[in-house]
């Protein structure tokens, strides 16, 4: 009786297994799909086009209000805020001190790429939209707007840039206590 248990176990495990590992090879491919809809659906740029495009980046403090004029909103406030570190407290996001310990992290990092390829997908398609489109404004925004939204609308400004494209930057509230 002991043998048969075991032999029936061992054989709903493997069937276990086989359903497990088809429901992840399906997940994979539906990954897979989405990723080449994503690839497909962002349209291919001449340089024309970006050289008729302007992008304006706006680091602000959110107590001080959200800029009106944005199309696309970036939170960094889950990134280091060197607000409470007393010797960077009372510099801005210029000092090489406060960037070193904004760019340093590992979270910083990872929300970079990720905006680097939300952009990479994002901005062909605001150039490219049905109408036509000459211009796109990303808020970038921490709770003062003097240390990580300096650092990142910088950071942006910086990729942007060395992909060609027109781009204008305003601190609005880096100045404001």
């Amino acid at each position: 009786m002991t043998k048969k248990i075991l032999i029936f176990l061992l054989s709903f495990f493997c069937i276990f297994y086989q359903h497990i590992q088809a429901k992840e090879d399906k997940k994979q491919k539906s990954a897979n799909n989405t990723l080449d809809a994503i690839t497909t659906a962002t349209p291919i740029l001449k340089t024309e086009d970006i050289r008729n495009f302007n992008i304006k980046i706006i680091s602000f403090g959110y107590k001080y209000g959200v800029p009106v004029e944005s199309n696309i909103i970036m939170d960094v406030n889950l990134l280091p805020n060197p607000h409470f570190d007393k010797e960077l407290k009372e510099n801005n996001g210029f000092n090489l001190k406060v960037k070193n310990y904004i760019l340093s992290s590992k979270i910083t990092k990872q929300f970079l790429d990720n905006l680097y390829k939300f952009l990479d997908s994002t901005i062909p398609m605001y150039i490219k939209q049905e109408g036509g489109r000459n211009n796109l404004v990303i808020g970038i925004g921490c709770e003062g707007g003097t240390h990580r939204s300096v650092v990142i609308a910088e950071a942006v400004n910086k990729y942007l840039k060395e992909r060609k494209y027109k781009v204008e930057v305003l601190h609005r509230d880096i100045n404001k206590k």
